[in-house]
């Protein structure tokens, strides 16, 4: 009995060791990047184009409409269909490089949102804020 219990702990250590290095063993080697890699900051820019793309898509449900989106973005930044899908699919398995593209994104589009809150003018909402000393003071309309 005691020599079957030796032989289970010992497979069960030799599982758990072989579960332990399997990670290790599987994991990814670094890829070379495309020789035609678009640049982080062109990447972020399309993200966020494609993004807006995608919105489109959710509103209109219009594949067609999203397509030609997706074909002039890709002409006016002179990048091959082939050539983005090769660099998404790089970056994506370089999740660091991705994460910073990302960022990059994300600072691109609150640049833009700080840009427009300062240069918006009044829109038909702001306009209806009343200020502090003019709530008491009723609301007179005219009525045509």
């Amino acid at each position: 009995m005691r020599i079957n219990v030796l032989k289970l702990a010992s497979k069960v250590f030799q599982v758990c060791l072989l579960l332990a290095l399997l990670p290790i063993s599987c994991s990814k080697e670094t890829q070379k990047p495309p020789s035609d890699l678009i640049d982080k900051e062109t990447f972020a820019n399309l993200v966020i184009e494609f993004q807006l793309v995608q919105s489109v898509l959710n509103t209109y449900n219009d594949t067609l409409l999203v397509i030609q989106l997706r074909d002039s973005i890709l002409m006016n930044y002179q990048i091959s269909l082939e050539q983005f899908q090769n660099s998404e699919l790089w970056y994506h398995n370089n999740i660091e490089e991705y994460q910073t593209i990302l960022n990059k994104a994300m600072d691109i589009l609150s640049e833009e949102q700080t840009r427009l809150l300062e240069n918006k003018s009044p829109s038909v909402k702001d306009t209806l804020v009343l200020k502090e000393s003019d709530r008491t003071r009723p609301v007179r309309r005219e009525i045509d």
